[in-house]
């Protein structure tokens, strides 16, 4: 009875199950159990010595093994170590010559029953060698009979054609502090075929945990040193413990399994790890962990694969993965019981005989790293699903591997969110030589971060924080953070974001990504790339964000075909804002060299750059400002389109400005302000740009209309500095300024400088229908050399004109080298001093103009006052005019074209009314016109003024003509009274200050001024210069001129006395 209650005591230790035996073996011979054998008793035949004195009945393994076999009781059969059973070295050896029995019925094998048993080192001291067997065998074989054995503390080794332990439709087997493989003890292989195999069995636990009571708790299984897999599966709900697989006892050095380290051929619901019973699974020869296609819901979690136990240094270098999964639904990693992970997590396989893994989900691991960002990287992928759809790669930490975490090419739809990749939690790099995370798939679409704020993933300390590899097709990367951590840190990388292949989404409308810190580009859209959107990012415009940006950075960097580069992305902080290299894009809605706020985050070079390479580019209502250069479209950078951009400049009219200026285009077919595919206006605001004014035009076949240059809509004054706010210049041929009609116009209102400057023009370059306003400079300045420009209104008055009003200088001004043939048609000007300025002699009315300068110095029309003027019975303008200029100095017909003038005929004031034409036969001679004004002009009245301008048929046009017309004008005169007439110096008066009239008869007479003064207005006449000899003084000479000539003006002159007039006399030339 003693020896009852023994075994009834240690059995409330380890288990619940009901024992109905206790087999104690006391020899360590292969004789089998005697056929004359009691029932139930353990009895070979033979005897061994008894303790103490006299012998006892020999139990071998054997016959313990083949006596519970025969008692079917269905409860549990133990088998212990008698305290004098004969060792070696402490340990007991069994070497059997054939299998064993296999086990048929529920038995424990109990080693720590040995007397030899220290709980303190756990090692085992129970030995089956199969290095004696003639035949193949296992070690231990358990079937399904054999259901709810426990196998605890045995060393089994060199079963070479068979399993340590085998079980074959066995469910609820135990196998628990036993060592398979090595020698005990040691790092020193002593090889089975496999270590352990379940073969169709059911919740098995191998290895144990802290919820099994001592001596088996503390200790874990080693199954190491084995020539094909450590430990084999397929079964439902199997469970490994606390296991060392392919390391040694301690688990600091390799002792590889020569195939895989545990493969779950099948089944489902196997566990490897738990939160009590870690697994150490490393340097095994074909990988550490396999998942087989035939199995699914596998659960790996709380383990060390790849690496020590102590989860610091590498064991595992690869090539083969540490964990590879071939199957669906499988669950790698738990939050709160991570795994750590030396080598690739691999799920799916590519190559000649690809296999999908579908719905597998790798979560809170540590791969390539600990949680003290330790280095256990390999040269491989950290993460890499090969081929698959639908799994999801969550809240890893990923570092110190050639690519953080990859998704090949037949993968679809499958989701990386909320990992740490080059980087970890904490702040620590953890540097991915590649690509932190790379998309290769070509199926429906990979999801790199999310739609929720919590699904980012933050990359940094790689070349490429996320990759979208050439040929991949509708992946989505959204919400993640690239290049600094959540606390701020730098985690630099070469390229931000960086994609291939075709339909791409990198950010959408509420979840942009964010990147800092990036060398080279933010986001780099690869060559050969195709229909990639990009909206929504922050490229450089945090606090976090902003530092870390090479010398030459790029925000965006755009190469490819068919991308869009917008909603709201905000860049800043680097050299240049977005560049396209090649291909045809839409940039739109993007925020450049500010945040939300507007804080300023400046751009050292181009906010926009198209560079050569780039075609049919479409920019369109950005945000651009705190640039050096607002936009540049270079020359080989053909038919781009800008519209509705708001440069240096915000729609509050908050001043953004870029340091020279807001746009400049060399490139062939610029549209800016109009979308050449639906001629809808699409106006540009340009204001605050720098030294190199709004907008600088230097390309062939360009065209400027409906934009604000130096004003916004709402009529806030926006100036450009510089030379002017419009800069023709690179001699481009076939511009448009404006065209002919108001509804193109644009308002070039308020800047530093002129309004227009051409600094050099090619043929056919035309300013039509803009409104030129208080600007600084001139309206227009024609430059040095510049020809043939022409600047001119419609025919049709309706659609409006050429208008300038108020410019600080004239409104069309020439340098004094300004070439020729360059017309002024139809213009409105109001308020200048000068409406055309042709410099030098441009007002010198040469005869014959034989005169050279701007526009040859065209002679502009003079009028016959009195002959000229509106006919108010009629309705015409009755004009007789001519042209003083010889047919060989200007080329017939000369175009006179006619304008209205303000009240005063200053010329402040210049409508257009009508257009006549002055034919080579009348040159030089005076001719009588009837005009009248064209349907829609401003019609005159009975006293409008008018002036003219003449333009020869080479497109010389003059400056503008004295004024004529008006009310009816009456001559003032009256008598000189005593004029002696003897001197050198005649009588000179004037009239209102001009007009002079010279005097040079004597007496008595009458004098009547040239000019004729309108009615209504002054007189005052005056001595501009005293005869020799006399004082002469005016009496009744000012005063309103009221429908009448005025003839009663006195001159009243009186002698001074005797004058020597020393200036007659002539030298003597001998008396010299």
């Amino acid at each position: 009875m003693a020896r009852i209650r023994f075994v009834l005591g240690f059995s409330l230790l380890l288990t619940s199950a009901v024992v109905h035996a206790n087999y104690v073996v006391n020899s360590n011979t292969d004789a089998p159990r005697s056929p004359s054998a009691a029932a139930g008793d353990c009895d070979t035949g033979n005897v061994v010595p008894a303790p103490g004195a006299g012998f006892e009945p020999e139990c071998t393994l054997r016959a313990a093994i083949q006596t519970a076999n025969l008692v079917d009781s269905g409860s549990l059969a133990i088998i212990s170590f008698a305290s004098h059973i004969p060792t070696s070295g402490g340990n007991t050896v069994f070497t059997p010559a054939t299998a064993l029995p296999d086990i048929e019925t529920p038995i424990r094998i109990d080693g720590t029953s040995h007397p030899n048993y220290d709980p303190q080192d756990g090692f085992p001291r129970v030995i089956l060698d199969g290095n004696s067997l003639t035949e193949s065998a296992h070690g231990l074989r358990i079937t399904a009979d054999g259901s709810f054995s426990e196998i605890i503390s045995l060393n089994i080794i060199r079963f070479s054609s068979g399993a340590g332990i085998q079980m074959t439709n066995a469910d609820n087997v135990l196998v628990g502090q036993s060592q398979i493989g090595q020698f005990l003890g040691s790092n020193v292989p002593a090889p089975n075929n496999w270590g352990i195999r379940i073969l169709n069995g059911n919740n098995n636990q191998i290895g144990g945990t802290s919820q099994f009571a001592p001596p088996i708790g503390p200790w874990r299984n080693v199954i190491s040193g084995n020539t094909a897999s450590g430990i084999e599966i397929a079964g439902d709900n199997n469970r490994l413990g606390r296991n060392h697989i392919g390391v040694s006892p301690i688990g600091d050095q390799p002792t590889p399994n020569g195939a895989v380290g545990v493969s779950i051929l099948g089944g489902q619901g196997n566990e490897i790890g738990h939160p009590q019973g870690r697994s150490v699974i490393a340097a095994n020869g074909g990988g550490d962990v396999l998942i087989l296609q035939s199995a699914s819901q596998t659960l790996i979690r709380c383990s060390f694969i790849g690496t020590n136990a102590a989860g610091d240094g590498l064991l595992s270098p690869g090539p083969e993965p540490a964990i590879e999964v071939v199957g669906n639904g499988h669950t790698i990693g738990q939050q709160g019981c991570a795994n750590r992970i030396a080598g690739q997590v691999a799920i799916g396989r590519d190559g000649q005989f690809p296999e999908s893994a579908n719905f597998n989900t790798v979560e809170y691991n540590f791969v390539g790293t600990n949680p003290d960002g330790d280095d256990l990287g390999t040269d491989q992928t950290g993460i890499f699903v090969l081929d698959g759809e639908g799994n999801e790669i969550l809240h890893n930490t990923v570092g110190f591997a050639l690519t953080g975490i990859g998704l090949g090419v037949n993968t679809v739809n499958n989701f990386v969110r909320s990992n740490f990749v080059g980087v970890n939690a904490d702040g620590d790099a953890l540097p991915v030589m590649f690509s932190a995370i790379r998309d290769a798939g070509q199926g429906n679409g990979n999801n790199i971060g999310g739609s929720q704020e919590a699904w980012g993933n933050v990359v940094g300390h790689a070349a490429i924080g996320i990759e979208l590899a050439a040929d991949s097709t509708l992946s989505r990367v959204e919400g993640n953070l690239v290049g600094v951590t959540p606390g701020g840190a730098p985690a630099p990388v070469t390229h931000g974001i960086q994609a291939s292949g075709s339909q791409h989404q990198i950010g959408t409308i509420g979840t942009g990504n964010r990147v800092g810190h990036a060398t080279l580009s933010g986001i780099r859209l690869m060559p050969g790339s195709a229909d990639v959107s990009v909206a929504d990012n922050r490229i450089g415009t945090e606090p976090m964000l902003d530092g870390g940006f090479g010398s030459d950075a790029i925000g965006i960097r755009v190469s490819g075909a068919d991308h869009q580069i917008g909603s709201f992305n905000y860049i800043g902080g680097m050299d240049r804002g977005i560049r396209v290299f090649e291909g045809t894009h839409d940039i739109f809605d993007n925020r450049l060299g500010i945040d939300e706020v507007l804080q300023a985050y400046p751009i050292a070079t181009h906010g926009i750059l198209l560079g050569n390479g780039s075609s049919s580019v479409r920019v369109i209502g950005n945000w651009i400002g705190h640039s050096t250069r607002g936009i540049r479209i270079n020359s080989s950078s053909p038919f781009a389109v800008v519209g509705n951009n708001w440069v240096g400049v915000t729609p509050d009219g908050d001043d953004i400005g870029n340091t020279l200026y807001g746009l400049y285009t060399t490139g062939s077919g610029t549209m800016v302000g109009v979308d050449p595919s639906t001629s809808d206006s699409m106006p540009n605001v340009f204001g605050f740009n720098g030294s190199g004014g709004g907008v600088r035009v230097g390309s062939d076949n360009a065209q400027v209309i409906n934009n604000y240059i130096g004003s916004t809509p709402a009529g806030l004054t926006v100036p450009n500095g510089g030379e002017a706010g419009l800069i023709i210049l690179e001699s481009p041929q076939n511009v448009r300024i404006g065209l002919s009609a108001e509804i193109s116009q644009n308002i070039i209102r308020g800047n530093a400088g002129h309004g227009i400057s051409v600094r050099s023009a090619g043929p056919d370059v035309e300013i039509g229908v803009n409104s030129i306003r208080g600007n600084g400079g001139h309206g227009i300045l024609i430059g040095q050399g510049v020809s043939d420009v022409v600047m001119q209104s419609s025919v049709d008055p309706s659609l409006g004109s050429l208008d300038f009003y108020g410019n600080e200088g004239s409104a069309i001004a020439f340098d004094p080298d300004a070439g020729a043939g360059n017309s002024i048609r139809r213009v409105l000007q109001r308020r200048h001093d000068k409406g055309i300025d042709l410099g030098p002699g441009g007002r010198d009315q040469d005869p014959g103009d034989a005169d050279t300068g701007p526009n040859n110095l065209q002679n502009y029309p003079e009028f016959d006052e009195l002959a000229s003027g509106f006919n108010p019975d009629a309705g015409n303008v009755e004009i007789r005019f001519r042209v003083d200029s010889a047919p060989g100095n200007s080329a017939y017909p000369i175009v006179v074209d006619v304008y209205r003038s303000d009240p005063a005929g200053s010329g402040l004031l210049m409508g257009w009314i009508g257009t006549v034409v002055y034919e080579q036969a009348d040159a030089q001679e005076f001719v009588e016109v009837s005009l009248t004004p064209v349907p829609g002009t401003q019609t005159p009245e009975a006293e409008s003024w008018f002036v003219a301008v003449a333009t020869d048929n080479l497109g010389n046009s003059s400056e503008v003509s004295e004024p004529f017309g008006g009310p009816p004008r009456y001559t003032i005169g009256g008598v000189v009274n005593n004029l002696a007439g003897n001197g050198m110096n005649p009588l000179v008066l004037q009239n209102n200050g001009g007009d002079d009239l010279d005097i040079t008869q004597a007496g008595t007479f009458s004098f009547q001024f040239d000019t004729p003064v309108p009615d209504g207005f002054t007189y005052e006449v005056s001595v501009s210069q005293q005869p020799d000899g006399q004082s002469c003084t005016v009496s009744n000479g000012s005063g309103t001129v009221d429908g009448d000539d005025v003839n009663d003006v006195q001159v009243i002159c009186d002698a001074l006395g005797d004058v020597i007039f020393t200036d007659r006399f002539e030298f003597d030339p001998i008396l010299r």
